[in-house]
């Protein structure tokens, strides 16, 4: 009988699907075999490697949540990694996340909420509403020191726990070999000349700002 369900499905982000690879990775090599879990494309999930679990595709998620819970004995919903408590891109995506975690409840799921970051959070309406996607879940494994304390302070009842993000689960590189180099993760181009033509974009933030030094400041500092 199935226990958890992953219903959080990841479009595009590649990094994102490799850390929910290396978490279902990780759960399988913990003895875990009774999983449901949503996919929005074939390539962003682990097979044949993890072919235990059961994997739907995400159109058919409405119509199997329910019955997931009735006839297949599901009782938690594990969301899992991400950056999804943060309002500095949109704050309809924390008014979605809300109005799910209120559904899963309605339903009956526990929710746990892991390897997952949050903030920043720079409106006071997007507090608001992280405090009561928080008051929703039982659990928020973070991914880093800076997630875990932001979580404490909007929810200190909360249980939290530090660890990292989940392709850093342990033994996941012995079994690299078992990927199926089509899966969207892990895929490499290996064309030659790839890239010079599609060369890697690495961002990089430069803010100048004014620190005074006694009656005097410093223009122009680079931080």
């Amino acid at each position: 009988m199935a226990r958890f369900i992953f219903p959080r499905v990841t479009k595009g982000n590649r990094g994102d699907i490799a850390s929910r690879w290396g978490l279902l990775h990780g759960l399988h090599k913990a003895g875990v075999r009774d999983a449901v879990v949503y996919y929005n494309l074939p390539a962003d999930i682990p097979l044949p490697a993890l072919a235990s679990f059961r994997y739907l595709p995400l159109r058919q998620m409405q119509l199997h949540l329910g019955r997931d819970k009735a006839e297949q004995g599901v009782d938690t919903v594990i969301w899992s990694v991400g950056l999804d408590l943060q309002d500095d891109s949109s704050l309809i995506k924390l008014i979605l996340l809300w109005g799910r975690f209120w559904l899963y409840r309605r339903i009956g799921f526990r929710i746990w909420m892991v390897f997952q970051g949050a903030g920043p959070l720079t409106t006071p309406f997007g507090k608001w509403l992280a405090k009561r996607v928080l008051g929703q879940a039982d659990l928020f494994v973070a991914r880093d020191f800076g997630s875990h304390e932001l979580v404490g302070q909007l929810n200190p009842r909360i249980k939290r726990l530090l660890a990292h993000d989940a392709i850093f689960m342990p033994d996941m590189e012995p079994d690299l070999a078992d990927i199926d180099p089509r899966e969207s993760a892990f895929r490499r181009e290996t064309r030659p000349g790839h890239w010079l033509e599609h060369p890697p974009v690495v961002p990089l933030r430069i803010q100048f700002i004014a620190i005074p030094t006694g009656q005097t400041a410093v223009p122009g500092t680079l931080v």
